[in-house]
């Protein structure tokens, strides 16, 4: 696995970190003729830098992510912003253009939540989970919230429903209804 790493970030400093979908077959052949085939690196090594490819571009993007719909008003915030910044390749740039990494967005939101005198422990996925309850609690099918959070699984979906003492407070009771 040790090799695998090694040949993983050796990767990202030449090619950076681009979606599976921009990189191009050219720009992978070119990659290992440059850095393996050139050098006179093995065929074996040469399959093993691409089966290190191929995990890390599984692991790092072959999550379904699913589409979460923006409300009216957040769109006009990024409408906004996007005038404002003029970003050129990702929405939000870090500070050398490219994309945020994960220990960045996470980094971002700990100060935001600190910002905001929140003290629950709190991480992004959080929020995901949080979007997840709200939808459940205000009566959104769960097969609608799987296809939003992109679960394969129903069962995955299931693991938001735990309900909260207020939702379970609003139902009503049925012995209510027998007049006694």
């Amino acid at each position: 696995m040790e090799a695998y790493t090694t040949l993983v970030r050796t990767y990202l400093k030449v090619l950076g970190k681009c979606a599976p979908a921009r990189v191009r077959d050219e720009d992978l052949t070119r990659y290992i003729n440059k850095y393996y085939v050139e050098k006179g690196y093995s065929r074996s090594y040469q399959n093993q830098v691409v089966n290190a490819l191929k995990l890390y571009y599984s692991a790092e993007f072959g999550r379904k992510i699913g589409e979460i719909p923006l409300s009216q008003k957040a769109l006009e915030q990024l409408r906004v912003y996007y005038k404002l910044y003029k970003p050129a390749e990702y929405l939000f740039e870090g500070q050398f253009g490219g994309m945020y990494s994960t220990t960045s967005i996470q980094t971002l939101f700990r100060k935001a939540l600190k910002e905001c005198k929140i003290k629950k422990k709190a991480t992004v996925h959080t929020l995901r989970h949080s979007y997840a309850t709200h939808l459940l609690e205000s009566g959104t099918d769960l097969r609608i919230i799987q296809e939003l959070l992109g679960h394969k699984s129903s069962k995955t979906t299931e693991l938001y429903t735990h309900v909260s003492q207020q939702t379970k407070q609003k139902i009503p009771n049925p012995l209510d209804q027998l007049g006694l």
